[in-house]
């Protein structure tokens, strides 16, 4: 059961950390970040040290959220300023199948830290500070703190937080329409640590960010289609290469066996058939002979097309990833 570590002490977010033992029980004079209701400091040797309400408890988990949702506000209020990460998409080619409209269901924004696991990637924006107009808390219809609302030159964008596993909420789709950001929280000990140690994870660890949604990633979509086009007309000219070379053959020899086209499940289970015990290697990107690429799931251990992997290769990885079901069951 999740207890709670954030407090709120002369306006401040404390966390349970920055107590000292004779600050323990009431003499913290703490508030509960989500009711205002009056904390105790629970410092004992047994269970983890953390914060109680005093009477009418509030929902520890919800009490959680907004505590740390104030402690991001009062470090961006206190600096009047905020880094955004650098925005990077990932994408993979089809074999068929892509036009100009549904560019998005080949492509997904992944953290920068995540660029040199992705065979291809394209850097839509690079990170930067920028100045904070305002900030403030935005509440869903049950009244819990739901997202940061971080304006600068009347643009918008929001913040959302991915929560330590014992955490039962977790949100992380983006915010309404808005341009949103998601910090990683789920390893973070909050109850042995101090506030200014999560400072720094919060300013100086950029693994903790990443872009839930971001409308510059638009902007490379021209860039994906136009290499998606470029390759289908290698493979035009491939193909074309080769019905000169059996035309040719069946001159040379007119008794040769005419080969009918495959259809698209055929082709997979051929292509299978010849990849299958391909994969003792992770230097070269294997592909059959109709060229698709092939790619092993890290996971269930299954090999799939490309196209049904959201993100895979990278350095002693090139054909390795996870698959769309496996990455699925992960985020669930």
């Amino acid at each position: 059961m999740l207890k709670n570590p954030f407090g709120i002490r002369n306006g401040k977010v404390i966390v349970i950390s920055d107590l000292s033992e004779a600050e323990r029980g009431l003499k913290c004079h703490c508030a509960c970040p989500n009711c205002n209701g009056g904390l105790i400091a629970r410092m004992g040797d047994i269970k983890i040290h953390h914060f109680a309400h005093t009477k009418d408890a509030c929902d520890e988990t919800v009490a959680f959220i907004t505590g740390l949702f104030h402690l991001i506000m009062q470090l961006i209020h206190d600096t009047g300023s905020f880094r955004a990460p650098s925005l990077v998409v990932a994408y993979h080619i089809p074999s068929t199948g892509m036009t100009k409209e549904n560019v998005a269901r080949y492509v997904q924004i992944v953290g920068a830290h995540q660029r040199d696991q992705c065979s291809d990637s394209i850097l839509a924006a690079e990170g930067k500070v920028f100045s904070v107009d305002s900030i403030e808390l935005a509440y869903n219809n049950k009244k819990q703190a739901d997202a940061l609302i971080i304006t600068a030159k009347q643009r918008k964008l929001a913040i959302r937080i991915l929560p330590p596993p014992s955490c039962k909420i977790v949100t992380t789709s983006p915010y309404e329409d808005l341009p949103t950001l998601v910090f990683d929280a789920r390893d973070i000990d909050f109850h042995s640590i101090t506030s200014e140690s999560i400072k720094s994870e919060l300013t100086g660890n950029k693994r903790r960010w990443a872009w839930l949604s971001n409308e510059k990633a638009t902007t490379v979509y021209d860039r994906i289609y136009n290499e998606y086009q470029k390759q289908q007309e290698e493979l035009r000219k491939i193909h074309e290469e080769r019905q000169k070379q059996n035309f040719a053959g069946q001159i040379a020899n007119p008794v040769s066996t005419y080969i009918p086209s495959l259809s698209r499940e055929e082709q997979r289970k051929a292509g299978h058939e010849q990849v299958k015990d391909l994969f003792t290697q992770q230097e070269t990107i294997i592909r059959d002979r109709f060229g698709q690429r092939w790619v092993q799931c890290e996971k269930c251990g299954q090999i799939k097309p490309d196209q049904e992997f959201p993100y895979y290769g990278g350095i002693g990885r090139v054909n390795l990833g996870v698959c769309s079901p496996c990455s699925k069951k992960r985020s669930d």
